[in-house]
């Protein structure tokens, strides 16, 4: 009798994997299952994959471009960067000095582009203090592209009341380019 590895076939065809159809891998998605005919998660075809369970990755994966829905648009670039804040102090927002309330400033995301949507965040927001107990709640932090591979932020003070400091911590940004 043939053998698998080691193994006769015939106690071991369990551990073989198929498509649930009789032709093999085609253009049309098939469920990959086992010897016996126990269905896995995984959905397989020339021309695409599925899963109907979770798909884990515990290795560095690529992907060239990713749709959203059948109908949706397409990620086709992701780009990801940190940097450092020194920390501030925001004045009031009705402050003698026009713009004191307002902490702009710009650092480099490797991939970004005009277009892109930005969203991030500052990791020391949390921990602003000031005379108004909410004021890590007023503070409104925006990024957006302003050139290749540059994010803009603008951490705006919207209390009319109060002022207070955001101590240094760390600025990051996702830049997401999408396609139709």
């Amino acid at each position: 009798m043939a053998t698998l590895g080691t193994q006769n076939i015939s106690t071991s065809y369990v551990q073989l994997i198929k498509t649930s159809g009789l032709t093999g891998i085609d253009g049309t998605i098939q469920t990959i299952t086992d010897g016996n005919n126990v269905s896995s998660a995984l959905q397989l075809s020339s021309a695409g994959v599925n899963s109907t369970g979770t798909l884990g990755v515990t290795a560095l994966a690529t992907l060239g471009s990713a749709k959203i829905g059948t109908s949706g648009p397409t990620i086709t670039k992701v780009s990801y960067g940190t940097a450092a804040f020194t920390g501030s102090t925001f004045q009031d927002l009705d402050s003698v000095t026009a713009g004191s309330n307002v902490i702009t400033g710009t650092f480099t995301v490797t991939g970004a582009a005009l277009g892109d949507i930005v969203f991030g965040g500052l990791t020391s927001i949390g921990s602003s203090t000031g005379s108004n107990a909410t004021l890590a709640q007023r503070l409104i932090p925006s990024f957006r592209v302003e050139s290749a591979d540059t994010i803009r932020y603008v951490i705006l003070n919207t209390d009319t009341v109060s002022h207070g400091t955001t101590p240094a911590g760390t600025l990051y940004a996702t830049a997401m380019r999408f396609t139709t």
